[in-house]
């Protein structure tokens, strides 16, 4: 069985004879007790150890860089074992949701072993810091003063004394200009709202009834005079 062992803090690979390797194709979450919930990546390592074999997981984090390792409780195992530890090794790593693919070392050169290593996101962390203690700055040595036993005084080894420049005075710099005052501006009123002019309104004269006509002078009519009646003749 594979089992956590915080003291392995690098496995130092270029360093061994690397046998064979499985990798994960894919980045999975996982939730380890030390880290918490995080997504990883797994790389199973077989190492040869003389004629046997050893085997380690490790479970690398590249949101933080944290890693965590596993070894085979049998190391060193006999090569007969190898089908059986890589089986479960498989296992481990298949029930975390990993994808797997291999690699094996077994007939490849020291040159293409270093290549492969070098492409895995694992080991770029450890190239970076190599990269930046590389270029960190050397610290600059303090002077040694050495003391002459026939001299009454000591001899410093003064750093080199460096040419002295001379310092150009500064330019007057001239006063501030005045600055012009600000003036709050008021607010703009808004305008009030114009209303066209209303038609002129034309109300109807007052009905007046009908004029009534003055009655007339009554008419009188007298009988006309009767007519003699004419002779005969």
């Amino acid at each position: 069985m594979f089992t956590t062992d915080p003291t392995i803090i690098d496995l130092k690979i270029k360093e061994r004879n690397l046998y064979k390797a499985i990798f994960s194709m894919n980045f999975h979450q996982v939730a380890t007790p030390e880290l918490g919930v995080d997504e990883a990546r797994c790389y199973i390592f077989f190492f040869r150890e003389g004629d046997k074999l050893a085997a380690y997981i490790v479970l690398y984090m590249p949101n933080t860089g944290r890693k965590v390792h596993y070894s085979y409780s049998s190391n060193p195992f006999p090569l007969t074992d190898l089908p059986l530890v890589e089986d479960l090794a498989r296992a481990f790593g298949e029930d975390m949701g990993f994808f797997l693919d291999e690699k094996s070392f077994a007939s490849s050169s020291a040159a293409e072993k270093n290549l492969w290593i070098d492409e895995q996101p694992l080991f770029e962390v450890k190239a970076a810091e190599i990269a930046e203690t590389a270029a960190a700055p050397e610290e600059e040595e303090t002077p040694v003063h050495v003391i002459d036993d026939d001299a009454d005084e000591a001899i410093y080894d003064a750093p080199p004394s460096r040419p002295e420049t001379q310092s150009t005075p500064a330019a007057a710099i001239p006063p501030p200009m005045p600055v012009a005052p600000v003036y709050q501006q008021m607010p703009a009123q808004p305008a009030p709202p114009t209303t066209a002019p209303s038609a002129p309104a034309y109300q109807p004269a007052p009905w007046a009834p009908p004029a009534q006509s003055a009655p007339g002078a009554p008419v009188y009519y007298q009988p006309a005079p009767p007519v003699p009646p004419a002779p005969p003749a």
